[in-house]
């Protein structure tokens, strides 16, 4: 393996950001508003579309390992990560739109098949390609440790970034292309608004394949066996490795814990503080400060350690939450709390996939095998899942409760349903990860000499 250690200047690390910002401003209007799109727009029933994402999501954490594994097999002038990046960000523009126009002409059945058959296309191929990539060049743009830290911190200000642009400013997208004053949710709104994102994914996503460059060049790991044969014991490797599958879980606890808040933030706006434009405020308090203290995240890594500042973001996001539950519903109370509640979140965020390139590194040391693609594959994969658990527990739940969106008063029920969904739910799932976390990860303290020599060499 060629480990170049020469690192990237200012220029390359912002062209890198560019592709994670626009890749995630597109999930973030996904995670955000396309069950409220399908809903009360398409008119479909929530439970049943709760179903389908849940489906969707188990077989797009399927397609994540194998994915990743023909990352790692790529051999092209561009390097592994960079000719996906480029070969995917148009067809995922054109199948973004698609997800969200919904053809009204259809029969209600054929509807459920077109919102299932797009929507596996988009998440289980496109974007899963797109996410992988991006994470991937952490481990591929440079080999140096300390460089991967500000990459990775890059990697998840960008995360930061652009979902606040799809969570926050897609709603503002809808005010202004509506075509129905007062009344966000109607199909010109969406397809207008999703014109807009798909063109900006596709500009920043061009701008990183163009601005940036894979250092570290590994020989292609070709496997005489099948795709799904050479997946599967790619993953069968790394679920050998506890450091690996503990922060799979973690993250999969935490993503499932964010994606009921973020779906949640848009239902307790319209339903319990009746005024949909709060969604914006709940969301900005929570999303800026997450994206400020990740500008300090090299500095706090270098000087505490990854462990303790990942714990400590669990930490402090769990007392935010804590103190934004008990105050609601006095929206200023919450919102200071929820400001504290993001800080943690950036905290735990700036350091995922840090701690994951270094569990790529270990994985090479202990192995000889460099598995950056299937090994980024699992925070790909726990997203996904994440979201499809998130989605069939807020539908089935909410549906449960007598939810119907025809209604502009839900039964009360449906409301308290809300609270658990956007609060308190995602409050135990949070303190789970941060009690698994802390009893079974010690990669760092262990092995961080064995590492940074390895990667110096």
């Amino acid at each position: 393996m060629n480990t170049k250690t020469e690192r990237p200047n200012l220029g390359e690390r912002l062209c890198y950001a560019g592709g994670g910002i626009g890749t995630r401003f597109a999930i973030g209007a996904i995670t955000g508003y396309f069950l409220i799109y399908l809903t009360n727009v398409a008119l479909l029933d929530i439970a049943i579309c709760s179903a389908i994402i849940a489906v969707s999501k188990l077989l797009d954490g399927i397609s994540d390992i194998m994915i990743g594994n023909v990352i790692d097999n790529t051999v092209a002038r561009l390097g592994k990560a960079r000719t996906w990046l480029l070969r995917m960000c148009l067809p995922f523009a054109v199948t973004l739109m698609l997800l969200f126009w919904v053809p009204s002409g259809l029969p209600q059945l054929l509807k459920y098949v077109y919102v299932f058959l797009i929507y596996n296309i988009v998440n289980t191929v496109m974007l899963t390609f797109m996410q992988i990539s991006h994470y991937s060049m952490v481990s591929l743009i440079s080999g140096d440790r300390k460089e991967q830290v500000v990459l990775s911190s890059i990697q998840a200000l960008t995360r930061s970034i652009g979902g606040m642009f799809g969570s926050i400013v897609f709603v503002k997208l809808l005010n202004i292309f509506t075509d129905e004053p007062g009344n966000q949710n109607t199909q010109a709104a969406y397809t207008r608004s999703m014109t807009v994102v798909c063109i900006v994914m596709l500009v920043l996503t061009l701008i990183t394949v163009i601005g940036t460059r894979e250092r570290v060049r590994t020989a292609p790991e070709r496997e005489k066996n099948s795709l799904i044969k050479g997946s599967t014991a790619s993953l069968m490797m790394l679920l050998k490795n506890r450091y690996w599958t503990t922060l799979i879980v973690c993250d999969l606890l935490i993503i499932t814990a964010m994606q009921l808040m973020a779906t949640g933030a848009t239902y307790y706006s319209l339903y319990i503080l009746n005024d949909m434009n709060h969604v914006s405020l709940i969301l900005m308090t929570n999303m800026i400060p997450t994206v400020l203290i990740m500008f300090a995240m090299p500095f706090l890594t270098e000087k505490f350690g990854k462990r303790n500042v990942f714990a400590a973001g669990l930490v402090i996001a769990v007392i935010g939450l804590i103190g934004f539950g008990l105050s609601a519903p006095s929206i200023t109370t919450m919102l200071m709390f929820n400001v504290l509640s993001g800080l943690g979140n950036g905290l735990h965020k700036g350091t995922i996939v840090a701690l994951t390139a270094d569990m790529v590194v270990y994985t090479e040391k202990t192995t000889g095998q460099f598995k950056a693609g299937t090994g980024n594959a699992g925070l790909s994969a726990t997203e996904k899942l994440g979201i499809g658990l998130a989605s069939v527990m807020f539908g089935s739940l909410l549906a449960a409760t007598g939810f119907n969106a025809a209604l502009k008063v839900q039964p009360g029920e449906a409301t308290n349903m809300i609270s658990m969904l956007f609060i308190w739910i995602p409050l135990l799932l949070m303190v789970a990860a941060l009690v698994i976390f802390i009893l079974f990860f010690d990669l760092e303290r262990k092995t961080v000499n064995e590492i940074g020599h390895s990667s110096a060499e």
